[in-house]
């Protein structure tokens, strides 16, 4: 018996052009989460389905907020009305018909791998240790990784409502002073600073920050916030390439090479911040975006470290004469080293070796040859990954200007896009454990620049003479001095009181030329040339101007 019947016409009934023979389709059983097809090498799976049909309408369902299913989208025809394959002879002809499942009408968020889900150690778990043996094995990473992070845990940060009422203070909430004293501790055992910097050691070294909400006994709040190893979480996805929804089983973590437990995507939460299409399940680190690099230069730390345990290149090389034999210099060498046993390691010592001539050093036997601009370059590479400044490894750094605005720029590029990561991690995980959506987390980077802003300004006012020097004291809370009431100005050869400074301003400069000092009157018309015009006339008018500060000096404009 046919599995399908050949129509004597397509028309709205067929499907591809062929239509089903529903007692053939009977006697197979039913895929699961959709109907069985059967595929033609033509026109692809079969379905009983007319693609094209109007969506149908199914009580109780929320048409703006529900996820939608596979019956919800208006499918596109298979076929292009405006290709015509017989008249046109160099036609793009029609695209081959979709071979996917035809319960399956979404699009998939990319192409993994035939059972996946099966999969209990894939290969992000390896990578995984590999990259923490990075980490451990290379101390430029160590280092920079971990100044990033102290700088992260340094900032200020707070709660705030999203959209506080008129009047209303964030701080008088009584559940943002719930958090507050519930992240004192989130898990109970370490202080929010060391729980904060576990979970940014995870973000920077595999992408893999994990928390598991841990619910108290009635299930209302959570009892403590947990970090988890995030190389033993293996998301799970669904058809679509999804990780699933709640209430179905999200995650799997992976212990002694065995799933351990299941959980759905309400209790862990999994949050790579670096993500790619091609797989958005997983993150790309920092120190995998320089796998590589930092390979070598591991294997570089261990070719140097080898160096000096093993080495076998001396300092010095002593020639004996040449008339003697292989073990008279081995004698020798024996007594002379008995000699000096104790005091040198067998790597500085002499050695003797035949054909006469002069002692003479061997280079490189020091260790200077191991240092090159490589190593400077891979430094540059490591510091660049976690948007910090390299000036610590360069020989020759940039000026001091363009240095302070190269750390500036680094800094500002490594802090932004990680504040904005960490604030959206911690209201998630208040929505899942509390429930409440309109508390935010901020960092106050206002605080933190404050203190040297204010310095800056403070100097500035203290330069132009519009503050005192017990004006700044009085409002820091500290007493006053004697002679801190006067106004003074920095100029080029000190600091002057700023009456002083105005007097000397005002004082009508004495004219030039003459042997007595004073000028001759200026007859009506007359003209002057020279230097003696110029001054004479601006003299009498220097009071007049307003005094202004250019530079580091006052002058009248």
């Amino acid at each position: 018996m046919a599995l399908w019947d050949e129509p004597t016409e397509i028309n709205d009934d067929t499907v591809f052009g062929k239509r089903l023979n529903d007692k053939a389709l009977q006697k197979m059983p039913d895929a699961t989460g959709g109907s069985m097809t059967l595929l033609n090498p033509r026109y692809g799976l079969l379905s009983a389905r007319n693609r094209g049909s109007v969506r149908p309408s199914l009580p109780n369902r929320d048409p703006e907020n529900d996820r939608p299913g596979p019956d919800d989208r208006l499918l596109p025809s298979d076929f292009i009305p405006d290709v015509d394959e017989e008249r046109n002879r160099f036609s793009p002809y029609q695209p081959v018909a979709p071979f996917g499942p035809p319960s399956i009408v979404d699009a998939r968020e990319w192409d993994y791998p035939t059972g996946y889900n099966l999969e209990i150690v894939n290969r992000h778990i390896v990578l995984g240790e590999m990259l923490r043996g990075l980490v451990r094995g290379s101390g430029i990473i160590a280092n920079e990784l971990s100044a990033r992070v102290d700088e992260l845990v340094s900032l200020p940060w707070k709660f705030v409502l999203k959209t506080p009422a008129k009047g209303v203070k964030s701080e008088e909430d009584p559940r943002i002073k719930e958090l507050n004293a519930f992240f004192k501790m989130p898990n109970r055992k370490i202080p929010y600073p060391q729980w904060m910097e576990m979970i940014f050691r995870e973000r920077y070294t595999i992408d893999a920050a994990t928390v598991y909400i841990w619910k108290n006994r009635a299930g209302t709040k959570p009892y403590a916030l947990e970090v988890i190893d995030g190389n033993t979480i293996v998301p799970k996805i669904d058809d679509r390439g999804r990780i699933p929804d709640w209430p179905s089983l999200a995650y799997v973590q992976i212990v002694k090479g065995l799933p351990m437990d299941n959980f759905t995507e309400r209790e862990i939460v999994y949050m790579p911040r670096h993500r790619w299409a091609q797989m958005p399940i997983y993150g790309y680190s920092e120190v995998e975006q320089i796998l590589m690099e930092a390979t070598q230069q591991v294997r570089k730390t261990m070719y140097m470290l080898n160096f000096w345990n093993e080495g076998t290149c001396p300092d010095v090389m002593v020639c004996c004469p040449p008339e003697w034999t292989a073990e008279q210099i081995a004698l020798w060498q024996g007594t002379f080293d008995a000699l000096m046993s104790g005091n040198l390691k067998l790597k500085s010592k002499m050695r003797f070796i035949p054909g006469g001539g002069k002692p003479f050093e061997m280079k490189g036997s020091a260790g200077d040859l191991l240092k090159s601009e490589y190593d400077e370059w891979m430094a540059r590479i490591a510091c660049r990954a976690f948007r910090t400044d390299p000036k610590p490894y360069i020989k020759d750094p940039q000026p001091k200007a363009n240095a302070e605005e190269f750390s500036q720029q680094m800094r500002a590029q490594g802090l932004n896009g990680e504040m904005l990561w960490w604030s959206a991690l911690m209201e998630r995980l208040i929505y899942l454990g509390w429930g409440w959506d309109d508390i935010g987390h901020a960092f106050d980077t206002n605080e933190e620049t404050a203190a040297t802003d204010q310095a800056t300004i403070d100097t500035s006012h203290l330069a132009d003479g519009m503050r005192t020097v017990n004006e700044l004291r009085a409002r820091d809370g500290l007493d006053d001095v004697e002679g801190g009431d006067v106004p003074m100005v920095k100029t080029g050869t000190g600091w002057m009181p700023l009456a002083v400074l105005a007097a000397q301003k005002a004082m009508p400069q004495p004219a030039m030329g003459g042997s007595g000092g004073a000028s001759e009157p200026v007859k009506p018309g007359a003209q002057q040339s020279g230097k003696n015009a110029s001054v004479k006339k601006e003299a009498g008018t220097e009071s007049d101007r307003p005094l202004a500060k250019r530079g580091s000096h006052w002058n009248r404009y």
